[in-house]
This record gives C-alpha cells, sequence and structure tokens, in this order.
C-alpha cells in the first residue's frame, strides 16, 4: 500500500536541501538576535536605549527561533515520510 500526499506536501517534502538552508537562516537570525541583547546587557549603559536594543533583539530572537523550528520540524516530517514510504 502505497501513501500519497496533496501536491504541495509531495513538494514541500521533496526539497529537504532548500528546509537546510531556511533553517540556518533562522539560526542565524536567531543567533544576531541573542547577540542584541548580549550587546544591550553588557557593553551599553543602563538606560532606555539598551531597553529598546534588547527589546529588539528578543523579537529578532522570537522570529529566528520560530523560523528555524517550523523548518526543522519540516525536516523531521520530511525524513519520517521518507522512511515510512518506502516499498
Amino acid at each position: 500500500m502505497k501513501l500519497s500526499l496533496p501536491p504541495f506536501l509531495q513538494e514541500l517534502i521533496n526539497n529537504p536541501r532548500h528546509h537546510v538552508i531556511l533553517f540556518m537562516v533562522g539560526a542565524s537570525i536567531f543567533f544576531i538576535g541573542l547577540g542584541l541583547v548580549l550587546v544591550a546587557g553588557q557593553f551599553m549603559p543602563e538606560g532606555e536605549m539598551a531597553e529598546w536594543v534588547a527589546l529588539l533583539g528578543l523579537v529578532v530572537l522570537a522570529v529566528g527561533a520560530l523560523v528555524a523550528s517550523v523548518f526543522y520540524i519540516v525536516l523531521l516530517l520530511s525524513r519520517l515520510w521518507k522512511v515510512f514510504s518506502r516499498d
């Protein structure tokens, strides 16, 4: 019994190299946000500007974490699909 997927999911699963690149982009965005938070906490004088930089860093960090985690899950599901759909 061969499992079948809708065409858009099949296209999503068949391109793992693209997903690895997008995962790495998300991880890079995450680390940029982490760097902003560290800069605001360690190297900037206390004040309103440091708080804004830290807030910006947290937003960037959250976006990067979301992108990286979504594409990590897509990679995991892609590998699981390939294992379970073998004949």
